[in-house]
């Protein structure tokens, strides 16, 4: 079954505490005391089989109390702007083989002596007078400010406008009604047969293991690779259904050293598909252990930030570098934490050093010692 309570809070319980009801959707409560100008708001927990209750209760939006003032002469204000369409306002609808529904929104109205109590639409293909209401004639919206009218028989080409008006509780209607600007039913179209055109296919950030597959297409399509040690494939990865033109996907759990063939496919909103030729990639040799006779490695190296040369003793966990010029001046002194040390390339002073052989001279933390040289070209 279910619980209520009934609060001028959303979870409050002031007004009417919890009570269970049977397994049932709705609730009426009578013979309560409410005020005018308040909200209340119900709320709702679930009970199982086992007489367990949910620990949070799902609470309603609230309802507001109208004290209705039947002396209430005056009519309710004029709706501001009528939007066709269900969010911002649409300038056409694309008709289908069905050309028979037109939605529209407007903000609410007000009226301060006895409140809202509904709002009325109509739809003509005029602005006003008997053309307003010649599609559609004055319909109840109760007090929802949204509407899809369904139903009816529209004409391609032609324009259709909404008109609202708001009632208060005694009746009085807003004095002008507000029409929208007004959308054109389009005439359908025509069925999209071209598939997406493929681009830009490249097989990148290539490692032992794995690799990622980049294209573009056209238009907004699906991402998928097909991919394998032969031509056959054998394997896919997961289908991105998002629609995009720039396409990614990752390949894994590859065999190190081995060349692979793969192809894309992309398919657009309406079906239409392309699938690739074939392509090749190898993916790349396992990285070989650096030997422990080695101290100073690439050497000879071509030297930058991305590729810095690289100092070590065997169990090294930190320790110093002096790298000299052949001359015996001292070039930059480097230390580290870790098992091996960092060079850049340049100088104390932060310079690029030239090319030719510097000596270098490695103390690890635990006292061991070696020194080398190392060619930069």
């Amino acid at each position: 079954g279910y619980r209520y309570a009934i609060g001028t809070s959303a979870g409050g319980t002031n007004t009417a505490s919890w009570t269970t009801i049977g397994n049932v959707l709705t609730i009426t409560r009578n013979a309560l005391a409410l005020s005018a100008g308040t909200t209340y708001y119900f709320s709702i927990k679930s009970i199982n089989g086992n007489n367990l209750v949910s620990n949070t209760a799902t609470n309603s939006n609230g309802q507001y109390v109208v004290a209705i003032d039947t002396s209430d002469i005056t009519p309710p204000a004029n709706i501001g702007v009528v939007r066709d369409g269900t969010g911002a306002d649409v300038d056409f609808v694309q008709a289908t083989t069905l050309t028979t529904q037109l939605s529209a929104n407007w903000d609410a109205a007000y009226d301060a002596e006895s409140g809202i109590a509904r709002y009325w639409y109509a739809i003509g293909t005029q602005t006003s007078g008997a053309g307003a209401s010649n599609t559609l004639a004055w319909t109840d919206n109760g007090q929802s400010t949204s509407l899809t009218a369904t139903g009816l028989t529209l004409v391609q080409n032609v324009t259709y406008y909404i008109s609202v008006k708001a009632e208060n509780n005694v009746g009085l209607q807003s004095a002008i009604a507000t029409t929208s600007n007004g959308q054109v039913v389009l005439p359908p179209s025509p069925p999209d047969t071209s598939s997406p055109v493929i681009s830009g296919i490249a097989a990148q950030s290539i490692t032992a293991t794995g690799a990622m597959v980049v294209w573009t297409t056209d238009e907004g399509a699906t991402t998928l690779v097909e991919y394998g040690r032969t031509s056959s494939y054998g394997t896919q990865t997961i289908e991105d259904a998002a629609y995009t033109t720039s396409h990614s996907a990752a390949l894994t759990g590859l065999i190190e050293n081995s060349e692979y063939h793969y192809r894309v496919i992309s398919r657009d909103a309406s079906g239409n598909e392309t699938t690739s030729s074939d392509y090749t990639f190898t993916t790349a040799a396992p990285a070989q252990p650096v030997s422990e006779t080695i101290h100073a490695y690439p050497n000879p190296c071509r030297i930058s930030a991305a590729n810095p040369a690289k100092f070590r003793i065997a169990n090294m966990t930190g320790g110093e570098v002096a790298v000299y010029a052949v001359s015996g001046r001292l070039i930059r002194k480097l230390t580290g934490t870790g098992e091996e040390i960092n060079w850049d390339g340049t100088n104390a002073a932060g310079e690029r050093v030239g090319r030719g052989i510097y000596i270098y001279k490695i103390i690890s933390n635990n006292g061991d010692s070696v020194t080398g040289k190392l060619a930069l070209k």
